[in-house]
């Protein structure tokens, strides 16, 4: 067997938003892992979880991350995420 050299990380490969009429709206990410080999390929070796939250503290302040990278490019709220995703949807919807 030879040793193969890389990295491995771990990503949300599915997203879920739940927004129901008389609910607390959530937001659900399944995870995986994922290797990056030397010679440029990469491959999902593994389920990692989901992870779900809830969007009760609207305040709560996060870092916006470049997905390149990891850099932070900036900070929003969850109430400001939950207006992009809404206005994401209605300029979908209105194609």
């Amino acid at each position: 067997m030879t040793p193969i050299n890389g990295s491995k990380w771990k990503r949300a490969n599915a997203i879920s938003i739940q927004n129901a009429l008389n609910g607390v709206p959530s937001i659900s990410f399944n995870q995986e892992i994922v290797a990056s080999f030397d010679d440029g390929t990469s491959a999902s070796i593994a389920s990692a979880g989901i992870i779900t939250e809830q969007f009760i503290n609207t305040g709560e302040a996060f870092n916006l991350l470049n997905p390149l990278d990891g850099t932070i490019i900036g900070v929003t709220t969850y109430q400001d995420a939950y207006v992009m995703l809404a206005s994401l949807y209605a300029h979908i919807a209105a194609k």
